[in-house]
């Protein structure tokens, strides 16, 4: 058994590294007999797991060694969302065709939670989804012990469906000292391919109820993620990745980038955002195109959404990889945090540098058009800025050339990126750091594979 407390899930994903580290170290390799063996190959098994995370809005794995991918982790949340079959998951990620029983996700999460007709004959008369009977508990007593969601049922039970069990048991949500936590409980986790993506959609389920508590109690706060797993393992194909993984020299875990709050309006505009990613995907399937036409993306582009969807939409529509900056990085993450100090914006600076197809370098910053200086009253704020991506890309354009990368001191919004990606949509984009809108105006954080880069802070 094992017990990590962290602050956040990368926090947590070093600890546990380092321990299955230890643990092969250990281990002759070449014997087998001390090896569990499951269908998948054989593993390194660490029995009852259990992980503490202090800030569940800190839910990204983006270590230099495992980079969990942000598109992925956006794709799902929308799979899970709605009721979807294996191709549209495999639309993000290959592996599902290979779970696929008659076209159906029997571990969509999504599904088993939110879906009002998956145990509509049960509920009926009282609530409409399983997450419903679980907010209906703690809206009648805060201090309940039954606002549960129990995720196997009997279609887990039924032959043939071995391939795609659902991992996870339950969850329970308790609030205690005014701080709403939650416990998943799961009988199986993948470390290196399942856990980063399952602490993610976890935490928007936490952030979800949280939004819906506050309505009836507005002073509760976010408390603490459990996730707990009775067999937390790596397998043999994953083993040579822990041994050669390599820690953050300067890692400091409160400087782990925090999805934005899920609020209101995230409720409000959650379906405008699903049917955005869903014509999105349908049209490149049905052209097998991996990005968006040049009309969709003029279509969207003035899409409003608040700052958790636009986040995930951002995630949506780029492929950028976090990593160490190598020498050549830091020239221009350091030139690009130069030309930054040139806008007159008060609230964020931002610049980016861009190096076209014929090498010609094109800079661009934040350029203000009107602003009232009322940058935290989000009614009454007037803000019109032209951002520092489309400057440089737009310079590049004149010029008749076409953008091969992009330097960025804060990661794009995604109206950036769609522009960038409409000039090409190959273009690699490195970002020194990320950047939302909270209640108390800008909040900037640099993703912590760039922290040993100190001359970029």
């Amino acid at each position: 058994m094992i017990r990590i407390q962290a602050h956040s899930i990368n926090d947590a994903y070093i600890q546990l590294t380092q321990h299955f580290k230890e643990m092969l170290e250990d281990m002759d390799l070449e014997d087998d007999t001390n090896i569990i063996g499951r269908n998948h190959g054989e593993l390194c098994e660490i029995r009852r797991a259990i992980i503490e995370i202090d800030d569940p809005r800190c839910c990204i794995v983006s270590l230099p060694y495992r980079n969990a991918s942000r598109r992925y982790m956006a794709g799902e949340v929308a799979c899970y969302l709605q009721e979807i079959h294996s191709e549209e998951f495999a639309f993000y990620a290959k592996l599902w065709e290979d779970l696929d029983v008659d076209g159906i996700v029997q571990s969509n999460y999504g599904a088993k939670i939110f879906s009002a007709g998956y145990d509509a004959e049960a509920l009926k008369d009282f609530c409409q989804s399983r997450f419903d009977y679980a907010e209906a508990q703690l809206l009648s007593n805060l201090g309940s012990k039954n606002a549960v969601i129990m995720m196997k049922d009997w279609r887990d039970l039924r032959p043939g469906y071995s391939k795609d069990r659902c991992c996870t048991l339950s969850l329970l949500f308790s609030v205690r000292d005014n701080a709403l936590s939650m416990e998943v409980q799961m009988r199986s986790s993948d470390f290196w391919y399942g856990m980063p993506y399952d602490i993610f959609w976890f935490s928007f389920v936490q952030q979800r109820m949280l939004h819906k508590l506050t309505k009836k109690y507005p002073d509760l706060r976010l408390g603490k993620l459990y996730f707990q797993a009775a067999s937390l393992h790596v397998y043999k194909k994953h083993w040579n990745n822990i041994l050669k993984a390599e820690f953050p020299k300067f890692y400091a875990p409160g400087n782990d980038y925090q999805m934005p709050v899920w609020d209101q309006q995230c409720e409000d505009r959650l379906q405008d955002w699903l049917y955005w990613e869903f014509s999105t995907r349908k049209q490149c399937q049905s052209f097998g195109e991996k990005l968006p036409n040049v009309e969709q993306i003029m279509a969207l582009r003035d899409l409003k959404l608040p700052p958790f969807l636009e986040t995930l939409g951002s995630f949506l529509t780029n492929k950028i990889v976090s990593r160490y900056p190598e020498p050549r990085d830091r020239v221009f993450l350091n030139e690009a945090n130069e030309e930054a100090l040139k806008s007159t914006c008060i609230d964020r600076k931002v610049g980016a540098v861009i190096q076209s197809e014929y090498g010609a370098i094109f800079k661009g910053h934040n350029e203000v058009l009107r602003c009232n200086k009322q940058c935290s009253d989000k009614d009454n704020r007037v803000c019109e800025t032209i951002h520092a991506e489309i400057n440089a890309v737009n310079a590049c354009a004149m010029a008749n050339d076409k953008p091969k990368r992009i330097w960025v001191t804060l990661y794009p919004c995604r109206p950036c990126m769609l522009e960038l990606l409409r000039h090409n949509p190959d273009i690699e984009v490195i970002v020194a750091g990320f950047s939302h809108k909270g209640s108390g105006g800008t909040v900037t954080l640099l993703d912590p594979a760039f922290i040993e880069s100190k001359d970029i802070l």
